[in-house]
Order: C-alpha cells, then sequence, then structure tokens
C-alpha cells in the first residue's frame, strides 16, 4: 500500500490504525485466514511508517520556522 503524505494528518493515520486494529481482532465470528492477517499487518506496517515520516517532517519544519537561511 501506498500512503501519500500530502493532506493526511496524524489524526487520519491513527483514526486508520484504530479501524485496522478493530479487523485484526481475532474474535469469533470474525475469524481471519493467515493470508489476511498478512494484509492488516502489512497496511498496519504501511501506516506507521507514513506516520514517522510525517511526524519527522512536522519536526523539521517546526524546528526551520523563524530562521534565516
Amino acid at each position: 500500500m501506498q500512503v501519500i503524505i500530502d493532506d493526511l494528518t496524524v489524526d487520519d493515520i491513527d483514526e486508520a490504525l484504530s479501524h485496522l486494529r478493530t479487523k485484526l481482532q481475532d474474535r469469533y465470528g470474525n475469524r481471519l485466514t493467515y493470508s489476511q492477517r498478512e494484509f492488516y499487518l502489512g497496511q498496519v506496517d504501511d501506516l506507521l511508517d507514513a506516520r514517522i515520516e510525517l511526524k519527522a517532517y512536522e519536526g523539521s519544519t517546526k524546528t526551520n520556522l523563524g530562521v534565516d537561511g
């Protein structure tokens, strides 16, 4: 999955992660196959990577504000 960061916020990513957390819960009536579980875990991994990149980008823009270059 490719995550586009341009118009994405940390809250959006957190909401998607919350949804995937619910999907990954192995409860009666929501049994996952191995391939489904791997698919969801791959999406979680991609979203966490995007979250890290977004936080790093936000941190770099905050530290560069007001600095004459």
